[in-house]
This record gives C-alpha cells, structure tokens and sequence, in this order.
C-alpha cells in the first residue's frame, strides 16, 4: 500500500505516490538550480514543467490514475537530468558516434515537428519563417514561392493570411524546440536559451539598423491585427444579418413559388375539365383527344411544378439555415421533370402541324366574324381614358364621333360614355379569366377638333396625329403605349409602370415626370424649355433649346441634344444626365 497525494503541475492536477513526488521535487530543484542564474530562469522552468505535465498526462488513464515511481524515472530519463545533459556535452563526438552505430543511450533523439510561426526570423508575421523550419529550409525559398503566387491570381496571399491566423506563434523556449523538430528536453532548451543570449545583442543591432524598413511590416502588422480583432467582434452580428436576409429571401421564395404552383395546377385542371366554359376559348379538345390530352397536361404541369418546388426547397433551406435537400428526393424531382420533358416533347411534335391549323382556322374565323359598332349622339369632349388593353386611332376633324371593329363579344362588353367632357372607354366588367385564350385587339377611331387630355392604362395604345393647341397632358400606366404628332405650347407627362410616350413635333413648355421604368422618347419633339423627374430605372431622349432641369435618381437616365443652357440638374443613385 502507497500514500498518494495531490499535486499541481503546470495549472493541472495529478494524484501521485509519495515516494514518486520526492524524485519529481528532487529533479525539479535541480533543474532550477542548473538555471538560476540565467535571465530567463522562471520561463525555462515553466517550459520543462509543461513538458513534463504533457508527458505524465500520457500516462494516466481509466485504470491507471496515480503517478508511480516508474512513471517519473520514465520521464525524467527521456527529458534528460542535469548530469547527464553535462556528460552529453564533455563527450559529445563519441556519443555522437555511437548513437550512428547503433550503441548508447538516444536520450536526445529527434521528436515530431510542429508548425509554429517564426517571429524571430519573422518579415511580416512568422509564416514564411516557421513553414521552412517545420520543412528545414531556407526561409527565402518559402517567401519566393509566396511572391510566385501572385502571378497566379494572388492566390498565395489568401493563403499566407488564413495560416496568419491558423498558426500559433512560437513564444516559449519549448515551443521553439519543437519547432525544429528537436526533442523537448532539458538539454535542448538550454541550448535555445544559450542560442538566444549569444544572439540578443546581434538582433539589437539589427532591429535598429532596419527599424526604418520594418515599419511598413509593423503597420500591416498592426493594421492586419485590428481588422482581426474587427472581424472578431463584428462577426457574429454580421453573421445574424445575413441570417435574417436569407431568411427573408427564403420565404418570399416560398410564397412566389407556392402561388405560381397553385396557379399552374388551376390551369392545368380548368385546361383538362373546363372545356365548353369561359376558361376556355380555344378548342383543346380537337387537336389534344382522349388520353393525349392528359398525359400532355400532366407532363406540361410537372415540368412547371417541379422547378417551383425545387424553389420552395431553396426558401426552407435559406429559412432554417440547413438544407432541406437529400439525394433520394433530388433525383426523384429530377427523374420527374426529364420523363415529362420528354413525354410533353414527343407529343408536342407529333401534334405541332394539327395545332398551327387550328390557330390559323381561328384567326380566319375572327376575321370574318369582326364587326364596326359606330356610337352616335356623344357629347362635346376634349380628352380621352381608356382602359383594357384597346387600340385607339385618334384624328383631328371638324365632328366628334367614336366607332369600334371587333368581335361581337367584345363591342357588347365595352362601354363608351362622355364624363366632364371626356371620352371615357372601359370594359363592363374589367376582370375576366381565361386559360389558353385566343385574343384579337379591339380597335377604336376617334375623331375631335381638340385633343387636351388623353389617360391610358391596362397596356392600352394610342395614336394621335395632327393636333394642336395651347396644352396636352397625357397620363400612361400599366404598360401602355402613347404615339403623339402635334404642336402645343405646353406639355404635361406622367409616365409610370413601364409605360412608353412617342412624341413628334414642337413645343414651348415640357413638364415630365418618369418612374417605373417610363420611357419618353421626345428626340423629334423640340421644346424650348424642359422640366424632367426621372425615378426607378426610367428613361428619357429630348431635344431642348433653351432651358433644362432634371433630378434624375434611381438607375434613370436622361438624354439631351441641342443648345440647353442647365439651369439645375440633381442626381442620386445611379442616376445620370448626358449630352449626346
């Protein structure tokens, strides 16, 4: 039976017999004697107790948790005690001898390397310098090969800086053995110590002869070191954002695709059971019978749906911030898509000839069954709204009168009244769902003596020519489209939701106002002064005489030709003003 006790070491805890501390003191006191009176004394120390923790913490385990006698003569034999460090050097060549035939005690033999960085020989941080000694090279050749990199797409600077961080620095004596590939004992870091006194005065020296050219070195240093710690600190709110953008993103991934989904499912039911209604206008029966109709809907739905779904996998993952994808359910999806591709393929080029018959059969049909309703008995009016995706043809002319060419089921769902001196034409009722419809536009000519005023929406077009007068305002959205010829005075314009005006003609006064991707195109229209807003990616192409003010924002561009002199033009974003 053995007294056991605890003791510390190197800030760990070892439970130990007794008589096995006494022989761990006894070389420990001898060790401090050995080096007390080197200016390092307390580091060495501290040095060889570290190594000596690490090597008894190899020897405890579940069944063995007490340090024996055995295990201090094991560690004290390989890291080497005082005297035979001095019996090492005294014989040093025939030791060196005997170890190379075979013979003697390798109590010093070579350990395993570690890579450390090398701030003793270090340029910027050690890398360069502690990579060649874990490999035994010149710390030249290294830092050549790091300069190489830089032909190579720079690639070796993202390199040396990720290792900046990986790498520890070698700051103890021991670590600096280790370094090397030398084995950590007591005669080894004595020789670093001894190594590092004869040096000191030397790097004095040198440190102050290349203090000047080391300060470019110490500033990236430094500079590198706080951008470390910014990264550090500013890493995990910065981490937090981009989850929530993701998140974000995902589920407006989601809802997008879910709706497109649903959609895409609706057509394909009302395509393949709602034939004879409103929801069809086109005979999908006729070239698509019996069972071809299904297996081509059904396959023209899954290579729509699966993407979608592809998309809502994309939007969870971003979502919970893990993927939601596994490799069953990927090449299911996938499988999927290519049958239907092919399958929707192959009877699309079977029945491609009998679907352009029919589409030229319908057109026949529409054009003999389009008919002219002329509406009489309107009042006086000066200006124009129209909605629904119409055409009108507006001329100038002494009488006022309106008529409309089109099929009978459109000139009976159109209405056409004068409000306050406003030709207003809409629909009955605006909303109206149809899949796989077949559309010819409605056409209406209008005839006035005045045109002030003209409103389009719902990817309406109109063609004005010939008109003049002291003002024209004219107001598009929703896609529409507004051809004027003419001479007025004054010219009012707000163009919005990729809306488009083409003017041609003379003015003396224009004021525009642009956003959503509006496009004037006012380069055969020349005013003498212009007034322009231009917003969210809108475009505007002017001839100006005089007089020019613009604030452009967004990504909207305004372009001017002639002798402008620019009174005010202010510009934000991407926004820009140029002369051609």
């Amino acid at each position: 039976m053995h007294k056991a006790i605890n003791i510390t070491i190197n800030n760990q805890i070892f439970y130990i017999e007794e008589d096995a501390y006494e022989l761990l003191a006894s070389y420990l006191e001898s060790i401090k004697r050995h080096f007390a009176f080197y200016e390092d004394c307390d580091e060495i120390v501290e040095d060889i107790e570290s190594r000596i923790a690490e090597k008894l913490s190899a020897r405890v385990f579940a069944k063995k948790k007490v340090i024996t006698g055995k295990d201090v003569l094991a560690v004290t034999k390989s890291m080497g005690t005082v005297s035979d460090f001095a019996d090492f050097e005294e014989d040093a060549p025939q030791r060196e001898r005997a170890d190379s035939n075979g013979g003697g005690l390798r109590m010093f033999d070579s350990g395993s390397k570690k890579l450390y960085r090398d701030m003793d020989n270090a340029m910027i941080a050690g890398v360069a310098a502690g990579i060649a000694a874990y490999f035994g090279v010149d710390p030249i050749i290294i830092r050549l090969l790091f300069v190489l990199t830089l032909f190579a797409g720079g690639t070796g600077i993202i390199i040396y800086i990720i290792l900046w961080f990986v790498m520890p620095e070698a700051k103890t004596d021991a670590q600096k053995v280790e370094m090397r590939g030398d084995r950590v004992t007591v005669r080894q870091i004595e020789k670093e110590v001894k190594e590092r006194i004869e040096k000191i005065d030397t790097k004095k020296i040198e440190r102050a002869a290349h203090e000047a050219a080391q300060m470019p070195a110490q500033f990236a240093r430094r500079l590198a070191g706080f951008c470390r710690e910014v990264f550090r600190h500013t890493a995990p709110a910065v981490l937090a954002l981009l989850r929530v953008i993701f998140g974000i993103v995902g589920i407006l991934l989601i809802v997008a695709a879910v709706v497109a989904l649903i959609a895409v499912g609706f057509s394909v039911v009302a395509a393949l059971f709602g034939i004879g209604t409103s929801f069809i206008n086109f005979p999908i029966g006729e070239v698509l019978p019996g069972s071809l109709r299904y297996a081509a809907f059904i396959s023209l739905f899954f290579i729509v749906a699966v993407p979608l779904i592809l998309l809502i996998m994309i939007g969870s993952s971003f979502v919970r911030a893990r993927s939601t994808f596994n490799l069953l359910t990927s090449v299911t999806l996938i499988s999927v898509w290519v049958i239907a591709l092919m399958v929707g393929g192959v009877i699309g080029l079977e029945r491609a000839p009998e679907i352009q018959d029919k589409i030229q059969e319908i057109e026949l049909q529409y054009a003999e069954s389009v008919q002219t309703k002329t509406f009489d008995n309107l009042e006086d009016f000066y200006g124009i709204k129209a909605s629904n995706a119409y055409n009108l043809t507006i001329t100038k002319a002494d009488e006022f009168s309106a008529s409309m060419t089109g099929i009978d089921k459109d000139l009976d769902k159109a209405k056409v009244f004068v409000n306050s001196g406003v030709l207003t034409i809409e629909r009955k009722d605006s909303f109206e769902f149809c899949v796989f419809c077949s559309k010819t536009p409605v056409k209406i000519a209008i005839s006035m003596p005045l045109l002030e005023e003209i409103e389009l929406s719902g990817a309406s077009k109109a063609i004005a020519e010939g008109f003049f007068g002291e003002s024209f305002a004219s107001y598009l959205s929703g896609a529409s489209r507004l051809q004027l010829s003419g001479d007025f005075a004054s010219v009012t314009l707000d163009i919005s939701g990729a809306s488009r005006a083409e003017l041609e003609g003379t003015g003396d006064q224009m004021l525009a106002k642009l956003s959503g991707a509006g496009k004037l195109y006012g380069e055969a229209f020349s005013v003498r002064e212009a007034d322009i807003n231009a917003s969210g990616a809108s475009k505007a192409w002017l001839a100006v005489a005089e007089t020019l003010n613009v604030d452009a924002s967004g990504a909207s561009t305004v372009e001017y030709s002639g002798n402008a002199l620019i009174s005010d033009i202010t510009t934000s974003g991407s926004g820009r003003v140029e002369k051609k």
